[in-house]
C-alpha cells in the first residue's frame, strides 16, 4: 500500500498548554520522548518525521498523547514503539518493514 504521508493527520485537538494536562499525560509524553531516545521508532515514522518541528500533543477529550510535526505526521506510542498513525489513530505499515532499520544519524533535543 503506498500512502500520501503528508495527507495524514490525527484529528485531534493540539493541546500543548500543559496547564491542562493531568500526571498521566506527563508519563505518556515522559514515554514518547523516552522511546525517541532510546531509537524505538518504526521505520515508517523515522522515514516521514520532521524532527526539528516535532511536538508532543494530548487530545482531552480520547486522552491519547501523540507526537506530532509541522506536515501534521502522527506518530503514537505502541508496545514501547513509536509507530506512525493515521486519522484513526491505526497504525501505518512501512512498506519496507523486512528492511533492516539503519540507526538513525539525526541528534534529537528536546527542549522542556
Amino acid at each position: 500500500m503506498i500512502l500520501n504521508y503528508k495527507t495524514v493527520y490525527l484529528n485531534m485537538s493540539n493541546v500543548i498548554d500543559l496547564s491542562t494536562w493531568r500526571p498521566l499525560e506527563f508519563e505518556k509524553a515522559a514515554d514518547i520522548m523516552k522511546a525517541v531516545k532510546k531509537n524505538k521508532i518504526s521505520p515508517a515514522v523515522d522515514k516521514v518525521f520532521d524532527w526539528n518541528s516535532m511536538k508532543i500533543g494530548f487530545n482531552e477529550n480520547s486522552g491519547y498523547v501523540y507526537m506530532f510535526d509541522d506536515d501534521y505526521n502522527t506518530a503514537m506510542l505502541f508496545d514501547g514503539i513509536l509507530q506512525l498513525v493515521d486519522n484513526e489513530g491505526d497504525i501505518l505499515e512501512d512498506e519496507d518493514k523486512n528492511k533492516e532499520k539503519k540507526p538513525r544519524k539525526k541528534k534529537v533535543v528536546i527542549n522542556i
